[in-house]
């Protein structure tokens, strides 16, 4: 098996390899929603919990996809194609690839949501659309905007 040449591209250096990667590893949900469960279910100790599935669960999987996209240089599905063919492996192998793509796509499509959301409630706020100023009006004037499906499609 030989490295190929990527179609595209290279990384500047390792270290925007790296905050690209740590980017897509946090994501939202954790920069949100971290602290409130480590103050909720016990600090410090929740956190070593965490980070040792991190460390036992996540690196594995994080490695062999660096390993198998360094090696492939493809997108995902040829990529796995490719596996398939020069490896031997199991054919489904490509299926996974595909449910991948479409895992993606779901995911997307739920933080696109989320930031139609948030660009439609930052525009209230700065235009002086929120009555009273107080966190009972913003709360209520968000739950307006997210149950009514027409501005939300239209956020989106």
């Amino acid at each position: 098996m030989t490295i190929r040449e990527s179609a595209y591209g290279q990384w500047s250096s390792q270290g925007a390899f790296v905050m690209v990667a740590l980017g897509a590893v946090v994501g939202i949900g954790n920069v949100v929603r971290l602290p409130y469960l480590a103050a909720t279910y016990g600090g410090l100790a929740f956190m070593l919990v965490y980070v040792l599935v991190l460390l036992i669960a996540v690196w594995p999987m994080l490695a062999g996809e660096w390993m198998l996209g360094r090696w492939g240089r493809q997108d995902l599905v040829r990529g796995m194609r490719r596996t398939v063919r020069e490896v031997g492996a199991s054919r489904g192998w490509v299926a996974i690839g595909w449910l991948s793509v479409l895992a993606a796509l779901l995911i997307l499509s739920f933080y696109s949501v989320i930031a139609g959301w948030s660009l439609g409630f930052a525009l209230r706020s700065a235009v002086g659309l929120m009555p009273g100023g107080d966190a009972a009006n913003a709360s209520e004037v968000f739950l307006n905007l997210a149950q009514d499906g027409e501005r939300t499609l239209a956020w989106h």
